[in-house]
């Protein structure tokens, strides 16, 4: 939008430049394209700060978590309309056919609307295969279908409803978006870096996602048609593989650092009080492996520091416990 202003406002500028003349000068025009000019430096100025703010880490991380917000809702919806997953109905061999992909690349997105409507036509139950986010080759078992076998123009509608592309996007694929997030963090960590500070900016966000993914339903689920006729079988990951993937490298590489131990546990203690009962064990499991790590720093001061609670990692307020003295 940005170069298109710019253009628009170069070619406003020569057109009017020619019609100025020794005894002509179209005033108007000739202000319009002043202002133009004013308004585009002034547009190029605030892209500037703007990019400015998205190189540095909390930028980054700022803007990849705005989409993968979008993300989540688009996923996992609150209230899910399918129902979860059952087993794909049992036959003989020759009763279920699969659909192989006849190109390679990274799944994008599997249109479910669209892979329910075919399978409602065609009377069929389908189970996908492959995950969104995965890479495939060709060849690669996309679909299993029973217990019939559609049409020739069915199967390619089935197959063009698992969207691939050259790599990963965010918008149908929060997984990767947590991905992101937790690769600033984890590089952020790294000796070569050493920047603590913006592995919590991070974690700021991953815990975010986590709050919004947390009372979600989870896991592979079914999609039904109207009629409430399973139709198809989506692998999703799971509350466990959700939060593996947003903390266990995290919690891995800043096993060192006390800004990292600090800001887990007050995102550990956060989610146990918004998840469902369900899946507190999991978050258990981390607080176990966060404690091991403090009990194994060198230093006492530096365990008992590793085990409170910072929302800032370090520097934070103390949790509020009843009026205190000011010293």
């Amino acid at each position: 939008m940005l170069f298109g202003a710019l253009t628009g406002t170069a070619v406003y500028a020569l057109v009017v430049l020619a019609q100025v003349s020794d005894d002509h000068v179209p005033r108007l025009s000739v202000t319009l394209a002043i202002a133009f000019v004013v308004l585009s430096t002034g547009a190029i100025l605030l892209s500037l700060a703007e990019l400015r703010e998205m190189v540095t880490g909390g930028g980054l991380v700022r803007a990849v978590a705005l989409r993968l917000h979008t993300a989540v809702d688009h996923a996992w919806p609150k209230v899910h309309a399918a129902h979860p997953a059952i087993s794909t109905p049992a036959g003989p061999p020759n009763e279920s056919i699969e659909i192989t992909s006849l190109r390679g690349g990274t799944v994008q997105q599997i249109d479910s609307p669209a892979i329910v409507d075919a399978a409602t036509r065609c009377n069929i139950h389908v189970t996908c295969l492959v995950a969104v986010g995965s890479f495939i080759e060709p060849g690669t078992p996309l679909l299993l279908l029973t217990p019939e076998r559609p049409s020739a123009a069915e199967l390619r509608r089935l197959d063009r409803a698992v969207h691939l592309g050259p790599s990963r996007l965010i918008d149908h694929d929060p997984a990767y978006g947590l991905r992101l997030l937790v690769d600033v963090a984890i590089r952020a960590l790294s000796p070569a870096v050493n920047d603590p500070t913006t592995a919590v900016q991070a974690l700021d966000q991953i815990e975010s996602a986590l709050l919004r993914i947390a009372p979600r339903p989870l896991g592979t689920i079914t999609h039904r048609d109207q009629d409430g006729t399973p139709r198809l079988t989506v692998p999703q990951p799971d509350w466990t593989a959700v939060l593996d993937l947003g903390l266990a490298e995290i919690t891995q590489y800043g096993a060192d650092s006390l800004q990292i131990h600090r800001r887990l546990r007050a995102l550990l203690d956060t989610l146990t009080r918004t998840v469902p009962p369900s899946r507190e064990t999991a978050l258990s499991s981390y607080r176990a492996t966060l404690d091991r790590s403090a009990h194994a720093l060198t230093d006492p001061t530096m365990t008992i520091a590793a085990m409170v609670p910072d929302t800032q990692g370090l520097g934070g307020p103390a949790l509020y416990d009843g009026p205190t003295t000011a010293t």
